[in-house]
Order: structure tokens, then sequence, then C-alpha cells
């Protein structure tokens, strides 16, 4: 994806509303977008972060007259549950465990208010919610199965991460590292590194900065493939070559 293509969908997505649009009207990707946009919120909210812990006691106050979670973390445009967590665990005293533990299952809580604006957290917070989080885990585990499946349709021979924890490799491993350099579609690859998610500029290089980098250093050239795409003018240098899910169509 070119840049200015990039920026525009930043631009134009605000809400899963615009994930339906858009996919709609241009056949984008729901997963894609989806992933753009929950980059958004993220970055977002972590500006917000030290500004609503600051005026905390502000919100709390208007928490106490009935305003609910949503409501107020709609209005800052931030995480409903990231809001909740910082009234209920810096205001009401409640253990970052036994939130977790609330947000999982909404039985514990014994206040009908908290329980139902956590419910209503829950449900709005397509981020930070743990039904979130389990479709973040699900999209890892499917793009590395697809990783898996094309190399053994390739009669490519490797080791996954789990086969080299368990030969207690010393530091972190690639999702697929081969005993040879092994052709892939014209690059000669030690290693694989499957990322279900876009890699815009700031990911690529925090990616490289946490894994990539290291991987290089410690397993030579590899490949990593942003299963959703990637900016198209963004490069790893000569030793590592990002690709997306068509790298991996023949």
């Amino acid at each position: 994806m070119d840049r200015a293509e990039y920026e525009f969908l930043v631009q134009r997505l605000g809400s899963e509303k615009d994930i339906d649009s858009l996919h709609k009207k241009a056949g984008y990707s729901k997963d894609m977008l989806y992933n753009i946009l929950a980059k958004k919120i993220v970055r977002n909210t972590l500006k917000k972060f030290y500004p609503i812990q600051h005026k905390l006691e502000f919100y709390y106050r208007r928490w106490l007259k009935g305003e609910s979670f949503v409501k107020i973390a709609n209005e800052l445009e931030f995480s409903p549950i990231l809001f909740a967590s910082f009234i209920l665990i810096k205001k009401k005293g409640i253990g970052r465990k036994q939130f977790n533990e609330a947000l999982r299952d909404t039985k514990l809580i014994r206040d009908p208010r908290v329980k139902k604006e956590i419910e209503e957290c829950i449900k709005e917070d397509f981020v930070y919610s743990p039904w979130a989080y389990d479709i973040q885990k699900k999209n890892g585990e499917e793009g590395e199965r697809k990783g898996a499946e094309w190399l053994d349709k390739k009669k490519i021979p490797y080791l996954t991460e789990k086969d080299n924890k368990e030969m207690n490799h010393h530091h972190k491993t690639p999702d697929f590292l081969f005993e040879h350099p092994q052709d892939i579609n014209g690059f000669k690859a030690n290693w694989i590194e499957s990322k279900s998610m876009f890699g815009d500029d700031r990911e690529v290089k925090r990616q490289f900065n946490k894994q990539l980098g290291p991987y290089l250093k410690y397993f030579g050239p590899g490949i990593v493939v942003y299963w959703y795409g990637f900016i198209d003018d963004i490069t790893l240098g000569d030793k590592i070559k990002i690709v997306d899910e068509s790298f991996f169509k023949n």
C-alpha cells in the first residue's frame, strides 16, 4: 500500500462503523482496517494516558455524580476499559488482579452499577477488552498456521519458536527458523517472522528494535511477513525482506 493511501485510511478510520463502510465501498479487508484503527486508538490512548490521570479527581467526581465510564471515555476519545481501571483501581482501591478477573467474569462484581458499566465498557472497547485480546491472539495463531502450511507445502524444513525453546536457546527465536539458508521466492532467508498486523513506520521500527534486529544479528538474513499489508516504501535494508500475504501465493 502506498503511503498516501495509508494516511487516508488512518484519517478516515474513527470507529467500527468506518470499518464496515470502507469494506463495503472500497473492498478493503476488514482485518486490515481493524488493525490500522486499533493502532490509531492505542497511540491516541498513550498520548492521553497521563493527562487524564492528572485530572482524574475531576473525572472521578463526574462519575460519582452519575456519568458512566463509557460516556466520559467517549468524550475524551479514550479507552473505556482503561478509564474504568483508573477510577476503580486508583480511586476506589480495587486491585489490578481483581479488576482483570472482573473483566473476564463480570458476575464477580457485586456493585450493580459498576457491573452494568463494566459490561458496557467491554462491549464498546474493541482494543483493550478480553474479547479483543482473544481475537488478536487468534489472528496471531492463524498467521503462524498459514506460514507453516506454506512451508510444509514447499517441503521446506523448519524449527518453530516452540521447538527452539525446547532446545534451550538462550535468546528469543523467530516463528520459523531454518537449519540452512532457504531460497524463499528468490530471497535467501534463514528465518521467517509472522506478524498478524499492518506494518507502518512506527510498527516496523518497534519490531526491528524488539525482535528483527536481534534475529538478524544471531541468525542472519530473514523475512518478516505482515499479513495485513505494509507501507510500500518502508525498508529494513537488503538483509531483511518485508512482505505481505501475496508473497506466499505461489
